[in-house]
């Protein structure tokens, strides 16, 4: 597969599926808003996908996949959606979006 063309996302908090040894639907739970985070961490800590492209997955490719041609990179003419992670952990520090800060930690 065309490597562009993997993407990594989140629902933030959407339901998913659980299902039981012989792999059949048993129910929903919610989804957590940090798996995204984890997921990025373990390809880049456990299998060793370089960090810039790890980071395209989820940004730029999903955005792609979306046909969201405004999100997903910073440039001239997009949104200005920005995600600030803590330099020593896989937790967000700030949120930006449309050039504004929604959100800081702490």
């Amino acid at each position: 597969m065309e490597p562009s063309r993997i993407t990594l996302s989140s629902d933030a908090n959407a339901s998913l599926p659980q299902f039981d040894e012989a792999r059949r639907f048993v129910g929903l739970r919610a989804g957590r808003l940090g798996s995204l985070f984890e997921v990025l961490g373990q390809c880049i800590n456990d299998h060793g996908i370089p960090l810039e492209r790890a980071i395209g997955v989820a940004s730029t490719h999903a955005a792609d996949a979306l046909k969201l041609p405004r999100k997903g990179r910073l440039q001239v003419g997009s949104d200005a959606d920005l995600l600030v992670l803590a330099e020593d952990e896989w937790a967000t520090d700030e949120v930006w979006a449309m050039g504004r800060r929604v959100y800081r930690r702490g």
